[in-house]
C-alpha cells in the first residue's frame, strides 16, 4: 500500500475515533436542569480532573504504540471501540425493554 493512502487511513482512523458532536454541549448539559451543576464546579472540578486523567492516560498508549508499531494499535483500538460501542447498545436496549416493562399499566385479568 502507498505510504500516502496509508497516511491518510491513519489520518481518518485518528479523526473519525476522536469526533465528539456533543462536546460542544457538554457544559450547557452539566449546567442544566440534568445535572444541576454550577458553572464554577464545572470549569473548577470536571474539566481539570478530565483534562489531567487523559493527559496521564496519554503517555502509556503512545509508548505502547511507539513500541509495538502503529498497526497493531490501530487493530486494537477499533476492535475495542466496536466492543464497547456494541456492549453499550446491548446495554441501551436491555434498560429500555425493562424500563418499558416496569411502565406499563398491569392488565388486571
Amino acid at each position: 500500500m502507498d505510504w500516502k493512502v496509508l497516511t491518510f487511513l491513519v489520518c481518518l482512523y485518528g479523526f473519525l475515533k476522536e469526533y465528539r458532536p456533543s462536546e460542544a454541549y457538554l457544559s450547557d448539559y452539566l449546567t442544566g436542569p440534568w445535572k444541576n451543576l454550577t458553572i464554577k464546579e464545572v470549569n473548577d472540578e470536571i474539566y481539570p480532573v478530565w483534562t489531567y486523567a487523559y493527559l496521564v492516560w496519554l503517555v502509556p498508549v503512545f509508548l505502547l504504540t511507539d513500541y509495538l508499531r502503529y498497526q497493531p494499535m490501530l487493530a486494537l483500538g477499533g476492535k475495542l471501540f466496536f466492543l464497547f460501542l456494541t456492549s453499550n447498545e446491548i446495554n441501551e436496549l436491555i434498560f429500555s425493554r425493562l424500563s418499558l416493562i416496569l411502565t406499563l399499566p398491569k392488565i388486571e385479568r
